[in-house]
């Protein structure tokens, strides 16, 4: 499968131990934006931080409570609109998908275009899709071109973002995360 090499390194690198106690990757289940708190987290060594995240739809022990305090901290999320939760179980679309990634790496901008015909330039995340296209981490959807960012994130589409975006030294406009692939050297 496409997401063959990348869900071994996601496991391998401890990013990963599969859906809850199943034994299962369930690569087709969509990504929910607690697990997408968490991959990020642990793909940067699971950084502490003292600060509170002040979502209440965060429980404190909670899994991801962990890495949503990381997440808020480091600028990466504010929650979902102006609402002020972080609605862990919802789906992550691929545009908010792009958004988290191109916050990880401190959002460096891009001036080349992405092509993609149903991303607006005035949307939220067309940096971020510039940055993706730019770095080669995402060529659009099935040779198209297109993004469909309101599609849903699955967990393989997901690891595959991850292996590369670990995978590619031009990405990272900080210092890249110590759980790269083996064979990428920086």
């Amino acid at each position: 499968a496409y997401f063959d090499a990348a869900v071994r390194w996601l496991k391998a690198e401890g990013i990963t131990s599969g859906v809850g106690s199943t034994g299962l990757f369930k690569p087709n289940d969509a990504v929910t934006r607690a697990q997408m708190a968490t991959f990020l987290w642990r793909l940067m060594g699971s950084p502490s931080t003292s600060k509170a995240h002040g979502f209440p739809d965060v429980p404190r022990g909670a899994y991801y409570d962990e890495a949503v305090r990381w997440l808020k901290a480091a600028g990466i999320t504010g929650g979902v609109g102006d609402t002020g939760l972080f609605k862990p179980n919802d789906p992550v679309t691929r545009a908010q998908m792009a958004a988290f990634l191109h916050r990880l790496v401190s959002s460096p901008s891009v001036g080349a275009g992405h092509g993609f015909a149903d991303v607006p330039s005035s949307a939220y995340y067309d940096m971020a899709v510039r940055w993706l296209k730019a770095t080669g981490i995402t060529t659009g959807v099935g040779g198209t071109n297109r993004f469909a960012p309101n599609d849903v994130v699955n967990r393989a589409q997901m690891a595959a973002f991850l292996h590369r975006l670990a995978s590619t030294p031009s990405a990272w406009s900080k210092v890249p995360p110590s759980k790269i692939p083996p064979t990428v050297t920086f």
